[in-house]
């Protein structure tokens, strides 16, 4: 299992539908990543539109394939575009981090254009530390 989080990737569309039906999901290539996701594990999103990541959420329940089938759904045939999927609910409210705050934590992936997708329990801690700084009103809308 993952031992610290998962960040996943959006764009200003895939963002809204995740938060909305509380679900991240990536193509079937990250299925055997995703599937080490259990419950309670740190997950974030990275809009690679904005450049900023979004959180704290956390995953309700183990991640696995279809989970959600109905979101992102493909035209030529059942399921969804991005069947590794995870449900997840908000922790707390925060506002995004923005990238230039992110490149002392993440950590660059190999073909160097965005972060490795497994996060360590350092980097959680980092994460956490710099969400809370940013902590909404519990009424507040994630964006």
């Amino acid at each position: 299992y993952i031992k610290g989080g998962l960040l996943f990737l959006c764009d200003d569309t895939t963002y809204a539908e995740c938060v909305q039906h509380r679900v991240c999901g990536s193509p079937s290539a990250d299925a055997a990543l995703v599937r080490r996701c259990v419950r309670g594990t740190f997950v974030c999103l990275y809009n690679t539109q904005r450049k900023q990541l979004h959180g704290i959420f956390q995953a309700t329940e183990d991640g696995g394939l279809d989970l959600c089938p109905e979101v992102w759904p493909r035209d030529d045939r059942k399921g969804s575009r991005f069947p590794a999927q995870v449900k997840f609910s908000i922790e707390t409210r925060c506002a995004p981090l923005e990238k230039h705050e992110l490149l002392s934590v993440l950590t660059p992936s190999s073909c160097g254009r965005k972060f490795e997708r497994e996060l360590t329990p350092e980097q959680v801690s980092v994460l956490k530390r710099l969400f809370s700084r940013r902590t909404r009103n519990g009424d507040s809308a994630v964006t």
